[in-house]
């Protein structure tokens, strides 16, 4: 059984109550800047200069979720809201042309690796897996053959 120690949370400018940011994570993750967007990082620092504590802009949209579950909130949130410092959703996120794309195809369909093609395409091994297989982080669009 998978654990449901996952969560979505949203960041929100106290002071302006723009929508900053949807995420999903577990423990601690919606109280840090790691792995944000340097602009999102900007911000959260800006708004701790002004006096604000993490507590005053994170919310818990949804507590004690699978893995799946958070992904699948999250995007749905993401793509309703548009917060300010989410990526745009889907194809962008690849990091692969569709020319880069298609030959990454006939380069798996030939048995070479994911491992050597993301070499290839100077990507990570998981960038190429995702975009063979369907399963990009905005989980539910399918760009694989």
């Amino acid at each position: 059984m998978e654990e449901r120690i996952h969560y979505v949370y949203m960041h929100t400018d106290p002071a302006s109550d723009d929508l900053l940011y949807v995420g999903h994570g577990c423990r601690g993750r919606s109280w840090t800047s790691l792995s944000h967007s340097e602009d999102h990082t900007f911000h959260l620092e800006m708004m701790t200069k002004a006096g604000y504590t993490a507590d005053d802009w994170v919310s818990i949209v949804e507590a004690g979720l699978t893995k799946r579950a958070a992904c699948d909130i999250e995007r749905h949130l993401i793509d309703d809201l548009h917060p300010m410092y989410n990526k745009v959703q889907g194809f962008k996120l690849l990091k692969l042309t569709p020319k880069d794309l298609t030959l990454a195809m006939e380069l798996r369909d030939t048995g070479m690796s994911y491992q050597s093609i993301a070499k290839q395409f100077d990507v990570f091994t998981m960038v190429v897996w995702r975009a063979l297989t369907g399963n990009t982080k905005s989980m539910g669009l399918n760009y694989a053959r």
